[in-house]
């Protein structure tokens, strides 16, 4: 979960690392009410990193998983992905570890390994991938 408002160097190296890890990254809402703004916004940040990656806007992400600040690495068991409905003001739990604060992702995911065990494999296998793939601008991964 990121802001096109944070940090331009911080913003960099997420987009960086979810390039590396197949990531998506989510934006609460367009940049001054408006697609073309933010799509220029977004445009630029990833030429800045020399990457690319999937970008979503839904704001009712950081509401389902408590998003408060920005960068927030969410990762979700792909064995039991969240349903993209809720009814009744219910939305279904899903298997999830969260990480706030302004860090890299490898250091975010060595924390949801060390004190989310439920997760902790699939923690170790997105540090593999982001440890092994190549850096931005540098090609298709190995």
């Amino acid at each position: 979960f990121v802001s096109l408002g944070m940090p331009k160097p911080s913003l960099e190296r997420v987009v960086a690392d979810a390039q590396r890890t197949k990531a998506t990254l989510v934006l609460r809402g367009a940049k001054d009410l408006s697609v073309k703004q933010t799509a220029a916004a977004i445009a630029d940040v990833m030429t800045q990193a020399k990457a690319t990656c999937s970008w979503q806007i839904d704001p009712s992400l950081f509401k389902r998983f408590d998003v408060r600040a920005v960068p927030t690495y969410v990762l979700i068991d792909p064995a039991r992905p969240i349903q993209v409905a809720c009814g009744q003001n219910q939305c279904q739990e899903a298997a999830h570890a969260k990480v706030a604060g302004d860090v890299s992702m490898a250091h975010a995911l060595g924390l949801m390994e060390q004190h989310d065990p439920e997760l902790a494999g699939v923690a170790r296998q997105m540090a593999w991938r982001l440890a092994h793939a190549l850096p931005a601008g540098a090609g298709e991964q190995r």
